[in-house]
């Protein structure tokens, strides 16, 4: 592994981001890019039981699909 690899490992590893998805060619460039994706990739919040009816009777998801997320909490 090269420095350059190592440096994008440790830092997606202390961001939770994928490495591969991390870019930069620098240590701080890869930190920048780490920061602004964990704030986009934001943990799923749950969803209210409204918000299931609703996704459900609008068409917007699968049942099954909201249930699979529910029961992965």
């Amino acid at each position: 592994m090269t420095d350059t690899e190592q440096t994008r490992s440790e830092i997606a590893d202390r961001y939770g981001i994928p490495a591969a998805v991390l870019r930069g060619d620098t240590r701080e460039q890869l930190e920048a890019h780490a920061a602004e994706l964990k704030g986009v990739l934001a943990e799923p919040r749950e969803l209210t039981a409204a918000e299931i009816v609703d996704h459900i009777v609008n068409g917007d998801r699968d049942a099954e699909d909201i249930v699979t997320q529910a029961l992965s909490h």
